[in-house]
């Protein structure tokens, strides 16, 4: 239900309290009037007239207490009202944040994707460059072995072309 229509129930039922309390207030003043017109004594007269008074100021203070009763209501809905738009303020602050909040967590994701696939990236650069740390080392003791080997054939060649040439040496004299 609007506020709207709230106050409208609340006014309307008020209004109809205080059409209540007319009809009783007027259907007192007639009894009275009706009571004064009769041919009756002089002290019933002020008896009456007493009652009549007392019950007008009753009615009166009847109305006033309605009436402050239905300023109060309507101060009421007025401060009702007043809530329900900071509600609603808070309500679309919130949704703000709540938009924010799911922006930053989608960044969020995104970066840390990126991290885990530069990661991964890292990891198989660190494992091509171990394999050729590992390639490079057997190089370098092939290259050694190679290098003794060079060496060996060449002391091989000179006592090879010692030996020739002792040959050469010996068929010369003759």
């Amino acid at each position: 239900m609007t506020l709207q229509k709230k106050k409208f129930v609340v006014k309307s039922y008020l209004f109809g309290q205080c059409a209540k309390t007319v009809r009783c207030f007027h259907g007192a003043i007639a009894m009275s009037n009706s009571r004064l017109r009769s041919k009756s004594p002089s002290p019933i007269r002020q008896e009456l007239q007493k009652d009549f008074s007392a019950k007008a100021k009753e009615a009166s203070t009847a109305l006033g207490t309605i009436k402050d009763a239905s300023n109060n209501v309507s101060q009421a809905l007025v401060g009702f009202q007043g809530a329900s738009e900071s509600t609603k303020q808070f309500h679309e602050q919130v949704q703000g944040l709540t938009k924010n909040l799911t922006s930053l967590n989608t960044i969020y994701e995104l970066e840390l994707q990126e991290s885990n696939n530069h990661l991964k990236a890292l990891n198989q650069f660190y494992g091509k460059l171990s394999e050729a740390s590992a390639a490079m080392n057997g190089t370098a003791q092939d290259a050694l072995k190679a290098k003794e080997q060079i060496a060996a054939l060449a002391t091989n060649l000179t006592k090879l072309n010692q030996v020739y040439g002792s040959m050469l040496s010996a068929m010369q004299v003759k």
